[in-house]
């Protein structure tokens, strides 16, 4: 069965902000990704206890634990094939909690675009995992998607000063928000 990984085209009219592009940019940031994608590894090596003791003494006990607590918590999350209501709510929510801390002037996105986004990046993801690569248009589109929802956000903690938007987003949702979650959901 062959899957189709391709990715779908960008909401119109999103753009990241520019503030939190540099961010992205800061060796700072980028040294902590890199942990964390070492830290993910090592969780399917036989080894992977010498292999976070060489971890901390690379990236120091400090960062890789602070590294480790945010793995752990991603991967304590059950692993579904469809989300429920619930959970796309709390992950929408989490999108609004990472937009007020570091979403700058970039518009608030809608959970329809914030849907599309996390479709771009769970294909773009299971792309590289199946050994497809991505073409240059596609790995700019997932890194817009990553920059757009502010992916990085419990790397970027106590580490990047934050970029508050002007207008804070509401965290919690109406009624009529959450009944159109609830019908996307279902659907």
């Amino acid at each position: 069965m062959d899957i189709d990984f391709s990715l779908p085209a960008l909401p119109p009219g999103l753009k990241p902000d520019p503030i939190l592009v540099m961010m992205y940019r800061d060796p700072r940031l980028i040294q902590r990704i890199d942990l964390y994608r070492k830290i993910l590894m090592s969780i399917l090596e036989p080894d992977r206890e010498m292999i976070v003791q060489e971890l901390k003494q690379t990236f120091g006990q400090q960062e890789t634990m602070h590294v480790l607590a945010i793995v752990h918590e991603k991967l304590s999350r059950p692993a579904t094939k469809k989300p429920s209501a619930a959970e796309e709510v709390g992950l929408y929510q989490k999108y609004l909690r990472a937009y007020n801390r570091f979403g700058g002037v970039q518009r608030l996105l809608s959970f329809d675009e914030v849907d599309v986004l996390k479709t771009i990046l769970a294909l773009g993801e299971a792309a590289k995992v199946m050994g497809r690569p991505l073409s240059e248009d596609e790995r700019a589109r997932v890194e817009t998607a990553r920059l757009l929802l502010i992916s990085h956000a419990p790397l970027m903690q106590g580490l990047l000063p934050e970029n508050r938007p002007p207008e804070p987003a509401p965290l919690q949702l109406s009624a009529e928000s959450l009944r159109h979650i609830k019908k996307v959901v279902s659907a």
